[in-house]
Protein backbone atom coordinates (compact mmCIF):
# COMPACT_ATOMS: atom_id res chain seq x y z
CA UNK A 1 0.00 0.00 0.00
CA UNK A 2 1.32 3.17 -0.67
CA UNK A 3 0.62 6.49 1.71
CA UNK A 4 2.18 9.37 -0.41
CA UNK A 5 -0.25 12.56 -1.66
CA UNK A 6 -2.30 11.14 1.65
CA UNK A 7 -3.62 14.16 4.16
CA UNK A 8 -1.89 13.71 7.06
CA UNK A 9 -3.84 14.97 10.38
CA UNK A 10 -2.44 16.11 13.47
CA UNK A 11 -3.48 17.00 16.55
CA UNK A 12 -2.90 20.50 18.10
CA UNK A 13 0.54 19.18 20.21
CA UNK A 14 1.53 17.78 16.38
CA UNK A 15 0.60 13.79 16.51
CA UNK A 16 -0.92 12.53 13.32
CA UNK A 17 -3.88 11.10 13.93
CA UNK A 18 -4.81 8.94 10.94
CA UNK A 19 -3.88 8.87 7.04
CA UNK A 20 -7.09 8.08 5.36
CA UNK A 21 -6.08 5.70 3.10
CA UNK A 22 -9.14 3.87 1.02
CA UNK A 23 -6.69 1.77 -0.67
CA UNK A 24 -7.42 -2.05 -1.41
CA UNK A 25 -5.43 -5.05 0.19
CA UNK A 26 -5.07 -8.88 0.24
CA UNK A 27 -5.14 -10.76 3.56
CA UNK A 28 -4.39 -14.36 4.30
CA UNK A 29 -5.88 -15.57 7.80
CA UNK A 30 -4.75 -18.39 9.39
CA UNK A 31 -8.21 -19.73 11.45
CA UNK A 32 -7.94 -20.31 15.20
CA UNK A 33 -8.44 -23.83 14.25
CA UNK A 34 -9.76 -26.07 12.16
CA UNK A 35 -12.85 -24.68 10.34
CA UNK A 36 -15.43 -27.97 9.36
CA UNK A 37 -16.51 -26.37 6.47
CA UNK A 38 -18.89 -29.39 5.07
CA UNK A 39 -19.51 -32.94 5.53
CA UNK A 40 -19.08 -35.64 2.69
CA UNK A 41 -20.59 -39.55 2.64
CA UNK A 42 -18.10 -41.75 2.74
CA UNK A 43 -18.60 -45.25 1.32
CA UNK A 44 -18.02 -48.58 3.47
CA UNK A 45 -19.14 -52.01 2.49
CA UNK A 46 -21.23 -50.33 -0.60
CA UNK A 47 -23.17 -48.24 2.52
CA UNK A 48 -23.07 -44.41 3.12
CA UNK A 49 -21.37 -43.04 6.28
CA UNK A 50 -20.08 -39.94 7.75
CA UNK A 51 -18.54 -39.96 10.94
CA UNK A 52 -18.26 -36.74 11.43
CA UNK A 53 -21.96 -36.31 11.51
CA UNK A 54 -22.22 -39.27 13.40
CA UNK A 55 -20.01 -37.55 15.73
CA UNK A 56 -22.30 -34.34 15.97
CA UNK A 57 -19.64 -32.43 13.91
CA UNK A 58 -21.61 -29.74 11.59
CA UNK A 59 -20.24 -26.73 9.62
CA UNK A 60 -19.08 -23.87 10.93
CA UNK A 61 -17.51 -25.94 13.82
CA UNK A 62 -13.99 -25.18 14.55
CA UNK A 63 -11.87 -28.37 15.57
CA UNK A 64 -9.21 -27.07 18.29
CA UNK A 65 -7.27 -30.36 19.16
CA UNK A 66 -7.69 -33.58 18.02
CA UNK A 67 -6.00 -36.87 20.28
CA UNK A 68 -4.66 -34.19 22.55
CA UNK A 69 -2.72 -32.15 20.15
CA UNK A 70 -3.49 -28.41 19.41
CA UNK A 71 -4.58 -27.84 15.69
CA UNK A 72 -2.59 -25.42 13.37
CA UNK A 73 -3.30 -26.83 9.83
CA UNK A 74 -5.26 -29.61 8.00
CA UNK A 75 -2.27 -31.67 7.69
CA UNK A 76 -1.77 -32.34 11.36
CA UNK A 77 -5.44 -33.32 11.33
CA UNK A 78 -5.58 -35.84 8.49
CA UNK A 79 -1.83 -37.52 10.37
CA UNK A 80 -3.87 -37.81 13.61
CA UNK A 81 -6.91 -39.37 11.88
CA UNK A 82 -4.11 -41.80 9.65
CA UNK A 83 -2.09 -42.48 13.22
CA UNK A 84 -5.52 -43.57 15.00
CA UNK A 85 -6.23 -46.55 12.33
CA UNK A 86 -9.68 -46.63 12.92
CA UNK A 87 -9.86 -45.86 16.56
CA UNK A 88 -11.57 -43.14 18.17
CA UNK A 89 -10.17 -39.94 18.44
CA UNK A 90 -11.07 -37.36 21.00
CA UNK A 91 -11.84 -33.63 20.01
CA UNK A 92 -12.06 -30.41 21.35
CA UNK A 93 -14.24 -28.39 19.40
CA UNK A 94 -16.09 -24.99 19.36
CA UNK A 95 -19.54 -24.11 17.69
CA UNK A 96 -19.54 -20.03 17.62
CA UNK A 97 -18.37 -19.28 21.64
CA UNK A 98 -19.25 -22.54 23.04
CA UNK A 99 -16.62 -25.40 23.69
CA UNK A 100 -17.71 -28.88 23.03
CA UNK A 101 -16.11 -32.49 22.80
CA UNK A 102 -16.42 -34.73 20.37
CA UNK A 103 -15.33 -38.71 19.48
CA UNK A 104 -14.68 -39.47 16.22
CA UNK A 105 -14.55 -42.72 14.68
CA UNK A 106 -12.98 -43.02 11.79
CA UNK A 107 -13.53 -45.45 8.66
CA UNK A 108 -11.94 -47.41 6.05
CA UNK A 109 -12.88 -46.52 2.77
CA UNK A 110 -14.14 -48.48 0.00
CA UNK A 111 -12.11 -46.97 -2.96
CA UNK A 112 -8.59 -46.64 -1.11
CA UNK A 113 -8.95 -48.20 2.06
CA UNK A 114 -8.08 -44.93 3.70
CA UNK A 115 -9.06 -44.14 7.37
CA UNK A 116 -11.32 -41.00 6.74
CA UNK A 117 -14.02 -39.00 8.52
CA UNK A 118 -16.33 -37.33 6.24
CA UNK A 119 -15.02 -33.95 6.65
CA UNK A 120 -14.16 -31.38 4.78
CA UNK A 121 -11.55 -28.60 6.50
CA UNK A 122 -9.42 -25.83 6.00
CA UNK A 123 -7.09 -24.14 8.43
CA UNK A 124 -7.16 -20.36 6.80
CA UNK A 125 -9.18 -18.21 4.28
CA UNK A 126 -7.85 -15.35 1.84
CA UNK A 127 -9.66 -12.53 0.90
CA UNK A 128 -9.73 -8.77 -0.28
CA UNK A 129 -10.57 -5.38 1.84
CA UNK A 130 -10.18 -2.03 1.95
CA UNK A 131 -8.20 -0.12 4.34
CA UNK A 132 -9.78 2.93 5.87
CA UNK A 133 -6.93 4.44 7.78
CA UNK A 134 -3.26 3.83 9.20
CA UNK A 135 -0.86 5.52 11.26
CA UNK A 136 2.23 5.44 9.96
CA UNK A 137 4.31 6.14 12.67
CA UNK A 138 2.99 2.54 14.16
CA UNK A 139 1.53 0.69 10.97
CA UNK A 140 -1.66 0.49 12.98
CA UNK A 141 -4.23 0.10 10.31
CA UNK A 142 -8.53 -0.08 10.30
CA UNK A 143 -10.26 -2.01 7.74
CA UNK A 144 -13.40 -2.91 6.46
CA UNK A 145 -15.85 -2.65 9.30
CA UNK A 146 -17.30 -6.20 9.23
CA UNK A 147 -16.11 -9.61 10.12
CA UNK A 148 -14.73 -12.01 7.91
CA UNK A 149 -16.57 -15.33 7.63
CA UNK A 150 -15.82 -19.01 5.96
CA UNK A 151 -17.21 -19.10 2.42
CA UNK A 152 -18.36 -22.53 2.71
CA UNK A 153 -19.96 -22.77 5.83
CA UNK A 154 -20.82 -19.13 6.87
CA UNK A 155 -19.09 -19.32 10.27
CA UNK A 156 -17.71 -16.13 11.28
CA UNK A 157 -13.40 -17.35 11.18
CA UNK A 158 -11.69 -15.99 14.46
CA UNK A 159 -8.14 -15.94 13.21
CA UNK A 160 -4.76 -16.62 15.58
CA UNK A 161 -2.49 -14.37 12.74
CA UNK A 162 -2.41 -13.52 9.15
CA UNK A 163 -0.83 -11.52 6.73
CA UNK A 164 -1.32 -8.28 4.44
CA UNK A 165 -0.21 -8.45 0.96
CA UNK A 166 -0.71 -6.74 -1.99
CA UNK A 167 -3.09 -6.96 -4.40
CA UNK A 168 -3.88 -6.75 -8.25
CA UNK A 169 -7.55 -5.50 -8.11
CA UNK A 170 -9.64 -7.34 -10.69
CA UNK A 171 -13.19 -6.43 -10.44
CA UNK A 172 -15.58 -4.09 -8.52
CA UNK A 173 -19.46 -5.15 -8.36
CA UNK A 174 -21.08 -2.54 -6.96
CA UNK A 175 -23.25 -3.08 -3.72
CA UNK A 176 -26.97 -2.42 -4.12
CA UNK A 177 -29.65 -2.45 -1.61
CA UNK A 178 -30.06 -5.82 0.37
CA UNK A 179 -26.98 -6.73 -1.55
CA UNK A 180 -23.46 -6.45 -0.81
CA UNK A 181 -21.07 -5.33 -3.29
CA UNK A 182 -17.70 -7.02 -3.69
CA UNK A 183 -13.51 -7.01 -4.72
CA UNK A 184 -12.14 -9.46 -7.07
CA UNK A 185 -8.26 -9.36 -8.00
CA UNK A 186 -5.42 -11.44 -7.09
CA UNK A 187 -3.10 -11.61 -4.21
CA UNK A 188 0.42 -11.11 -4.49
CA UNK A 189 3.44 -12.53 -2.15
CA UNK A 190 4.57 -9.32 -1.84
CA UNK A 191 3.31 -7.75 1.97
CA UNK A 192 1.34 -4.53 2.29
CA UNK A 193 1.91 -2.00 5.02
CA UNK A 194 0.39 -2.43 8.25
Amino acid sequence: MCIRDRAVFKSEEGRTLVVPIGEVYGMRLSADGIIVSGLSDLYVNGKPVCPAAEAGLKPGDFILEAGGQKLESCTQLTQVLNDAQGNAVELSCRRGETPFSATLQPVPCDNDGQYRAGLLIKDGVTGIGTVTFIDPETGVFASLGHGVCDADSGALMTSDGGELLQVTLGEIVKGTSGEAGELTGSLSNEEAVG
